[in-house]
This record gives structure tokens, C-alpha cells and sequence, in this order.
């Protein structure tokens, strides 16, 4: 093989990994803003939220106020924590194309050449690693009258 041959077929190579990479770097930003919908059973409490974990909106129905504080403080963490699920499945439905696109071309680089595979692999990883930033909210525990005077905050604690 040429030395032309050779630096043409690596200037391929390189073009489609940058294809790629700027198709996974736009899928990925697509992914995080895909948003997903849940609504407790008893239709009192719906939240949209995103696969980044970003809540978008929490819907009180009038049925909310009838509702104990406990309980419903239980059931918006429990649909918030079921729309994070289904707007992550939802992304990821959408994102099965491109898995099998970033999968056949690191098959190619792992034939061709391994160094581009390693550095493929490792950028794959990198973005993957960003899809799923937020896996649930959970409430700890309810606050007392006095601990929500004095913080002056909302009436839950919620952790990460």
C-alpha cells in the first residue's frame, strides 16, 4: 500500500469519526431534553420532567389538597421520580439508531485501526457517561412547622 493509499484511508477514517462524534455530541443533547410525563394513581399530582433531570412542572389537582401532607409529599417524589423514568426510556427509544451506528463504526475502527477504536471508545464513554446525570429525588422527611419557619424553604427536604 502506498503512502497515498494509506493517508487517504486515514483521512476517511478520520472524517467519519468526526461524523460521528458531532451526530453522538447533537443525539446527546437531544436526549437530555427529551421530556417525560407521569401521573400519581389517583390522578391528584402530574410532573413532567427531563431525562437530564430537570423538573419542568408539577400539577396539583384540587384532589392534592385533600391530600395528608406526608402522603402527598410521598406521591409527587414517587411521580417525579416515575416521569425521570419514562422521559430517560423515552430518549432512549429514540437513541437506538444511533447506538447501532456508533457500534458499527466502532467495529470498523477495531478492523482498521485500534488506536482510533480506543479513542472512539473512550469519547462514547465520555458521552454516555453524561446521559443520565439525575437517577431519582427522594424525600427524606416531611419538615416540622417550626424547622419550615426557620429555613424558610419548601416544607420537604429532597436529596439527589
Amino acid at each position: 500500500m502506498s503512502d497515498f493509499d494509506y493517508e487517504s484511508r486515514a483521512a476517511a477514517l478520520i472524517a467519519e469519526v468526526k461524523r460521528q462524534t458531532t451526530l453522538i455530541q447533537q443525539s446527546s443533547a437531544d436526549m437530555r431534553g427529551t421530556v417525560g410525563e407521569a401521573t400519581s394513581p389517583n390522578r391528584a399530582v402530574t410532573v413532567r420532567a427531563t431525562a437530564a433531570g430537570r423538573v419542568e412542572n408539577v400539577v396539583l389537582r384540587p384532589m392534592a389538597q385533600r391530600t395528608p401532607p406526608a402522603t402527598l409529599g410521598a406521591m409527587i417524589a414517587e411521580t417525579t421520580n416515575q416521569a425521570f423514568v419514562n422521559a430517560r426510556d423515552l430518549a432512549e427509544a429514540r437513541m437506538s439508531n444511533l447506538y447501532a451506528a456508533r457500534d458499527a463504526l466502532a467495529d470498523h475502527l477495531r478492523l482498521r485501526d485500534p488506536a482510533a477504536a480506543a479513542a472512539y471508545a473512550d469519547l462514547t464513554k465520555a458521552v454516555a457517561a453524561q446521559a443520565h446525570p439525575t437517577d431519582t429525588v427522594a424525600i427524606q422527611r416531611p419538615l416540622s412547622d417550626d424547622e419550615y419557619a426557620r429555613n424558610h424553604k419548601s416544607g420537604w427536604t429532597v436529596s439527589g
